[in-house]
């Protein structure tokens, strides 16, 4: 019992230790979201305390960290320029980010009540890929500015971006630009040879040190610029107006929709590492409730998750939720007696801090297999990285969705269709098309689910076979099918239709007990009768396709008066 009570103590002064580093980590990334963002510094401060509090308190796994993140930041300063820089009058900033928050938190809700985690599938990973890879290129771009002291231009495009800073070439601060370039180096070398320690903050203090001792570094903008808000925790209750939520929907479904990309990629990288089960729908659940709640906070950023809070916890030993909620303590600690110092903290230093950030979203890994794979892979990555280049990242990420999920159902809707006939041997083989002319049956086999994207194939087929005069019974084979909806139903009825006109017939089998009960439920069975559908065997896969011929044989009313197997089925 001893030994079990100091082991108690001992994980929770580990779960302790590790709230303080995951506390030196949040607060830079916080205020450089913030600034990234082009929000007050409280901004991220709010979502990285409460935010974390309050999703921790919903989160089923007991290492995942929430907080604002890279890629929520840039989705957030791009829907408030397009929404203060459009045609009608511009909104307050307070009110629009208390809308925004209220939308992605409701929506969060809304799809993990929707069991969102099993629609994830349809977003295919190149996808993915491109747009993080998109997103790593517009952050360092847009942290270029801020680190070369060149003024952003108004433009939305980022390509109009690029252009306009390669033309400000004679503009550029070299004092600004070796800090930061000095940043990177410190931060890749943290990285590399000492992971553990908490270089983000590290660069911060000693950057801040040389603006103050080094008079070629003393004229360098820092963060005073924005610290007329000094950080206190206020409340309000915020009032909503409809036309302002319908304004920010796409932009809120945009942002909501990334955060559950987050959730997701966080906590099968978690649970990789732990083998603790993943439980997405909660977690984004979890998600949308922090958001909602930090609606009470002004000026407070959308939460989501964040891998690298989440792998430093892990790698710092935190077993229980207590390491991120103490976390949140310590960061409120920290705040309240050295928020003062944070006017010091030079621009570009926060600037090196993002683009280090940004340039390791992605895996160069992932991206070389992305390439590596198909064509249709490479293809896709390209455009979405493209749009990201192109148009706002809302409006691309949508995009690339849209087009990842219409490629999806191109995919699906074109079917495995192959011909077979059983030879000398009696197996069932397969067969070139015009191996089967002039036979009386010809047996069709399907591969792939039945649904409406699929009835203009089907029909397709029927119809090629009704313009040969020689084919008596068609045969649909059905094996490799395990989903049929109403409109194929419709249109299987139809086929039979068509064929019964011409005295023809319609047979299927290798059906599954599923497409079966759907069959009988659309009065499918009752319109061609049972007796032409035939259950599919696990254990003797082509016994159905046989028995289908041999009532194909019954419906042509004599022996051998077709030739699907030369010498009858024989053993299957």
């Amino acid at each position: 019992m001893r030994f079990s009570v100091h082991y108690r103590w001992v994980d929770l002064l580990r779960d302790c230790l590790a709230g303080l580093s995951i506390a030196c980590l949040v607060i830079p990334q916080a205020i450089a979201y913030a600034l990234l963002a082009n929000l007050p510094l409280v901004s991220g401060l709010y979502a990285a305390i409460f935010g974390t509090l309050i999703a921790t308190c919903f989160f089923r796994s007991d290492t995942l960290i929430s907080g604002p993140s890279t890629a929520i930041a840039i989705l957030v300063q791009t829907t408030i320029l397009s929404m203060q820089s459009g045609r009608g009058p511009p909104h307050n900033l307070l009110e629009i980010l208390a809308h925004l928050l209220f939308l992605v938190g409701f929506i969060h809700i809304c799809l993990s009540l929707c069991h969102i985690g099993a629609c994830l599938q349809f977003v295919s990973r190149s996808v993915l890929l491109g747009y993080f890879t998109g997103l790593s290129a517009v952050i360092c771009i847009e942290q270029l500015f801020s680190w070369v002291q060149v003024e952003r231009p108004e433009a939305t495009i980022f390509v109009t971006k690029i252009l306009y800073l390669a033309r400000q070439v004679d503009a550029i601060s070299w004092s600004s630009t070796s800090l930061g370039a000095l940043g990177l180096l410190l931060l890749v070398g943290m990285r590399r040879y000492a992971p553990s320690f908490p270089g983000a903050l590290l660069w911060l203090f000693f950057s801040t040190f040389l603006v103050y001792m080094l008079p070629v570094y003393s004229a360098l903008p820092t963060l005073s610029q924005y610290s007329s808000m000094q950080f206190s925790v206020e409340m309000t209750l915020p009032s909503f107006r409809l036309e302002l939520l319908q304004e920010l929907f796409f932009p809120a479904l945009a942002i909501a929709f990334l955060g559950v990309l987050e959730v997701f990629s966080v906590s099968k990288a978690l649970s990789l590492k732990t083998r603790q089960p993943i439980d997405g729908d909660r977690e984004v659940l979890a998600i949308g409730l922090a958001n909602v709640f930090l609606t009470l906070f002004p000026f407070a950023m959308p939460a989501s998750a964040s891998i690298t809070r989440s792998l430093l916890g892990q790698m710092m030993g935190a077993k229980t939720k207590i390491a991120p909620i103490m976390s949140t303590v310590f960061v409120y600690a920290i705040l309240v007696f050295l928020w003062p110092f944070v006017a010091y903290v030079p621009v570009a230093a926060l600037s090196s801090l993002l683009i280090f950030s940004g340039l390791h979203i992605v895996d160069p890994k992932a991206v070389q297999h992305c390439f590596r794979a198909t064509k249709e892979d490479a293809f896709i990555f390209l455009f979405t990285f493209s749009l990201c280049m192109l148009l706002r990242l809302d409006i691309a990420f949508v995009v690339g969705v849209l087009f990842s999920i219409v490629f999806y159902l191109r995919t699906a809707a074109t079917p495995h269709v192959q011909e077979y006939a059983f030879d000398y041997a009696g197996r069932l083989s397969i067969i070139q098309p015009h191996e089967g002319k002039h036979s009386k049956v010809r047996i069709i086999g399907i591969g792939g689910e039945l649904f409406f994207g699929m009835v203009d194939v089907l029909e397709g087929v029927i119809s090629n076979l009704a313009r040969d005069e020689d084919v008596k019974v068609v045969i649909l084979r059905l094996n490799n099918v395990h989903y049929v909806d109403g409109s194929m139903c419709l249109a299987i009825v139809q086929l039979h239709e068509q064929l019964a006109s011409t005295g023809r017939h319609l047979i299927l089998s290798g059906i599954t007990e599923k497409v079966w009960y759907t069959l009988s439920r659309a009065k499918v069975l009752e319109k061609m009768q049972a007796i032409n559908f035939f259950l599919r065997d696990e254990t003797r896969p082509q016994l159905s396709t046989w028995k289908a011929c041999l009532r194909a044989e019954e419906l042509l009313s004599r022996r051998g008066s077709f030739d699907t197997y030369p010498e009858g089925p024989g053993h299957i």
